[in-house]
C-alpha cells in the first residue's frame, strides 16, 4: 500500500501540471504581436533634428558671416585720400567747418593716387581748453600724440598761435620745417581769408573759423617713425607744394 509521501508527491505533480497548463493557456490567449512598420525618416525630419541640435551654431555662424561681409564691404568701398591734414587748435569745430576746410585744401593738393580726383581728410585733434577735468580733452590729446608719433599721411598741420608754440616745444629742433617761400623763410603761413569766407558761406554766416589760424609742414626726419616711410619724400614734396600755393593765396 502506497505511503503518505507517495500521495503527497503525486498531488504536487498534479498542481505543477495544472500551473503549466494555465500558463500555456494565458500565452495562447495573448493577441499576436503586430509587426511594427518601419517609417522612413524624411528630409523635413532630418532638418528638424539638425536645427534642434545645431541651432546655436547656425545662428552664431550666420551673425559672424554678416559682420565679416559688412567689414569687407566697408574696406572695399572706403574712400581713399591723397593726404591727411591734422587740425590742432584750442577751439571746437563743427562738421560743416571741417568739411569746408577739406574742400578748400583739395584745391591746392595734387591727385597723388591717380584716381582722377583729389581727396583730403581732416584729422580733428582740436578742443576748447577748460580749467575743469574734461575726459574728451584727454582722449583728443592721446589721438594727437598717436598721429604725431606715427602718421606719415598727415604732414600739414593747421594750428593757432598757442598750439603752434606747444608743438614747437615738443622737440629740440622744433616741430615745423622751415619753408623758403617768395615772401621769405617761415615755418607756418596764415590760413587764407578765402577759407574763412568759404566757411561763412557754407554755414550762412552762422560760423566762421578762429582767428589767426596757421598751416605748416611738420618735420619728418630719418630718425622718426614717419621718416622711415618709403614714400615719405613724395609726400613731403606734395605737402610743400600745396603749402607754397596756399601761401600765395589771399
Amino acid at each position: 500500500m502506497p505511503d503518505k509521501d507517495f500521495f503527497e508527491e503525486r498531488r504536487r505533480r498534479q498542481q505543477d501540471l495544472i500551473a503549466v497548463k494555465k500558463a500555456r493557456q494565458n500565452i495562447e490567449a495573448l493577441p499576436p504581436e503586430e509587426n511594427k512598420e518601419i517609417v522612413p525618416v524624411t528630409v523635413a525630419d532630418k532638418a528638424k533634428n539638425f536645427w534642434f541640435y545645431n541651432k546655436f551654431f547656425v545662428i552664431f555662424g550666420t551673425m559672424l558671416a554678416i559682420v565679416l561681409a559688412i567689414v569687407i564691404r566697408q574696406c572695399a568701398t572706403r574712400e581713399k585720400y591723397d593726404a591727411q591734414v591734422l587740425l590742432f587748435a584750442y577751439s571746437a569745430f563743427t562738421n560743416e567747418q571741417l568739411s569746408t576746410l577739406e574742400y578748400q585744401l583739395e584745391q591746392y593738393y595734387e591727385d597723388l593716387d591717380g584716381n582722377g580726383e583729389t581727396n583730403i581728410q581732416i584729422i580733428d585733434c582740436s578742443y576748447a581748453k577748460s580749467d575743469q577735468y574734461n575726459p574728451y580733452q584727454n582722449t583728443v590729446s592721446t589721438k594727437l600724440t598717436a598721429n604725431i608719433a606715427s602718421n606719415s599721411e598727415a604732414l600739414l598741420y593747421i594750428v593757432d598761435e598757442e598750439s603752434a608754440k606747444y608743438l614747437e616745444g615738443l622737440f629740440e629742433g622744433g616741430f615745423f620745417a622751415e619753408q623758403m617761400l617768395e615772401s621769405g623763410a617761415t615755418k607756418t603761413v596764415p590760413v587764407p581769408k578765402s577759407f574763412y569766407k568759404a566757411v561763412e558761406k557754407r554755414t550762412n554766416g552762422m560760423f566762421t573759423l578762429p582767428e589767426n589760424l596757421q598751416i605748416g609742414r611738420r618735420l619728418a626726419g630719418e630718425v622718426t617713425i614717419i621718416g622711415k616711410d618709403k614714400n615719405v619724400k613724395t609726400k613731403i614734396k606734395a605737402a610743400d607744394k600745396a603749402l607754397a600755393k596756399i601761401s600765395a593765396t589771399k
